[in-house]
């Protein structure tokens, strides 16, 4: 996932959309459109692609991290998201591993078909992208929660530490 695409599935998974991005920013919701769409003649400038960034992680909405992992993706890296409430501890891990697998299997499916000819074209490789983007976010999760749950077994004063 490219970092206009982040930015557009965030706008689209912000509470209230593009309407409140927009009059956020000043803008109005047809500019953001474009600005989002890959327009030629409308473009997000670095400020506004933070901003939007900073107000979906402060709302917490789903996907708020996938403009700075878009950026971090292609240096290898992947950002660690942060334990952000305790209620998550009680999910069942297993099952959130077991969703793990299923993403990579995705991913290894994707792959095997693109390369039955030996070649991937551009819509394979966005393809394998969009699954390796899900299977990121499965981790990521799943690190998250194993980190809650670590921390809610502790004792209330070493939680504080």
């Amino acid at each position: 996932m490219n970092a206009i695409d982040a930015l557009r599935q965030m706008i689209d998974n912000y509470p209230g959309g593009r309407a409140v991005i927009a009059a956020r920013l000043g803008k109005t919701e047809e500019v953001l459109r474009k600005e989002t769409c890959g327009s030629p003649s409308h473009k997000h400038g670095l400020i506004d692609a933070v901003t939007i960034s900073d107000m979906c992680i402060e709302a917490r909405s789903p996907h708020c991290y996938a403009f700075v992992n878009a950026i971090a993706g292609p240096a290898g890296r992947m950002l660690e998201l942060p334990v952000l409430d305790m209620a998550v501890a009680k999910q069942d891990l297993r099952d959130e591993a077991a969703g793990v697998v299923k993403e990579g299997t995705d991913v290894l499916i994707e792959l095997n078909a693109a390369l039955a000819d030996e070649q991937i074209s551009d819509n394979e490789l966005r393809r394998i992208d969009k699954e390796i983007d899900e299977a990121q976010t499965k981790l990521q999760q799943l690190r998250r929660d194993a980190h809650a749950r670590n921390l809610a077994g502790k004792p209330a004063h070493l939680r504080a530490a």
